[in-house]
Parts: C-alpha cells; structure tokens; sequence
C-alpha cells in the first residue's frame, strides 16, 4: 500500500492542528500523518516559520509604521480640505463678479431702452 503523503496533505494537516491554537512540532504532525521523518519534518519547518507568530519588536515595528501611515494620512486629508475650501472661495467669487456684471449690463439695457 502506497502511504506516501503529498504536500498538501502535510500543509493542510498542519493548518488544522495551528487552528487550535496550540504550537504545531513535527513530532505531533507526524503523530497524526505517518510518513518519513524528514518527509513531514521539512515542510513543517518552513510552515512553523511561515505562521509563527510575530516578535514583540516585530509587532512595535508594525504598530509605529502603522502611526506614521496614519499621521501621513492625516496630514493629506487636511491638506486636501484646504484646497477644496480655497477653490469653493474662488469659484463663490467668480460666480459673484460675472452676477455683479450682468447686473450691471442688465441695468444699463434697461436705461438705453427708457431713454428711446
């Protein structure tokens, strides 16, 4: 009988024993497949290393990095909320200055007409 064991099989054991949480040795991936030592011992290595859990430092890392992302982010939004309050301010003031000159042009019509 042909007991070889593929590679899926090993990683999808493996994925099932670190879904209870507890750490995953060869030994004990070997108790629940049987195979050749270093045929479950290998990929198990490069599996443990693959989901093992981040270092404090790791994690300080990633959490400072996140801050300055956030921080960088925020400095972009209020940079883009400035701009978006000068172009209302400069469209208002367009819109206002050609209203003021029609006005006017209508007011002026309006007194060539009168005085025929």
């Amino acid at each position: 009988m042909n007991r070889k064991l593929t590679d899926q099989q090993i990683v999808s054991t493996f994925e099932a024993l670190s879904r209870t949480g507890m750490p995953v040795s060869g030994r004990v991936l070997r108790a629940q497949r049987s195979g050749k030592t270093e045929r479950v011992f290998a990929p198990c290595r490069s599996l443990r290393k693959r989901y093992a859990p981040a270092s404090v430092t790791e994690l300080h890392r990633r959490l400072g990095e996140a801050e300055q992302g956030r921080a960088a982010a925020e400095v972009a939004r209020e940079c883009a909320l400035q701009r978006v309050e000068r172009c209302e301010a400069r469209e208002s003031t367009h819109q206002d200055r050609w209203a003021n000159e029609i006005y006017a042009l209508l007011q002026t019509a309006q007194q060539l007409e009168g005085k025929r």
